[in-house]
């Protein structure tokens, strides 16, 4: 009895501690910010589940729309709205990757913050989508694929809907590397919500006609923000 005494303060303490740092599996959608993405680079899921103590297996899809740099918004002649001049396609990143989630620092179950180091690749589909423009031409308005070597910049009054063109998409491959750090911020167990940020790299097998100009490229890198919230179980 005596000795059960004297150990059972350190069993309970072991047990606590063990239950305190125990990971579980989490899901959660996420809303990206990135470098090539403009205001809102795109959505992400995300599928974590522990593979030891310290490591997580990471799935991850993530639809990012990249743009040129040289983009930029011109005011119609005809009606003040805007487009994108000399721009020639969406360019939107399809990202389904595999990767580890090492953490550096445990957090405890009600409160504190988890910071993980995120290391995680795969293919990249590039989905091609024309960019449309509502065109005057002879006073008769028509909704087309902008051409900026056969169409009149004074004769374009807006952009089109982004609903137009997804009949004439096209696809290029590629791959991505990302590396990143995770902060999870969840306040109470059973949701998960926090911030990754870090940098991409991303090739396809040719270059991507984005803009109408000789500096459309193949390679690409951007820093990026994710914010993430969802559950775990």
């Amino acid at each position: 009895m005596i000795l059960w005494g004297v150990f059972l303060p350190f069993f309970c303490i072991a047990q606590t501690t063990e239950e305190e740092f125990a990971l579980y599996q989490e899901i959660s959608l996420g809303i990206n910010f990135n470098t090539n993405g403009g205001v809102l680079g795109g959505l992400s899921l995300r599928y974590a589940y522990p593979k030891n103590d310290k490591t997580f297996h990471l799935y991850h899809l993530e639809v990012v729309n990249v743009k040129h740099k040289k983009e930029a918004q011109f005011a119609s002649a005809i009606t003040g709205n805007s487009f994108i001049l000399e721009k020639l396609n969406y360019l939107l990143s399809v990202r389904p990757s595999y990767g580890q989630e090492f953490i550096l620092f445990r957090r405890y179950p009600e409160s504190g913050v988890r910071l993980s180091a995120v290391l995680a690749g795969g293919p990249t589909f590039g989905v091609i989508k024309p960019y449309y423009i509502e065109y005057q031409n002879s006073g008769v308005v028509e909704i087309v694929p902008y051409n900026p070597n056969i169409h009149n910049v004074g004769n374009i009054r807006s952009n089109a809907s982004f609903l137009y063109g997804w009949g004439d998409l096209s696809l290029q491959m590629g791959a991505h590397l990302k590396a990143g750090l995770f902060f999870e911020l969840s306040q109470e167990r059973g949701s998960v919500s926090g911030v990754e940020f870090g940098t991409v790299l991303e090739g396809f097998l040719q270059n991507v006609p984005i803009y109408n100009t000789t500096e459309n490229k193949r390679l690409y890198s951007s820093v990026y923000i994710t914010l993430h919230y969802g559950l775990q179980k």
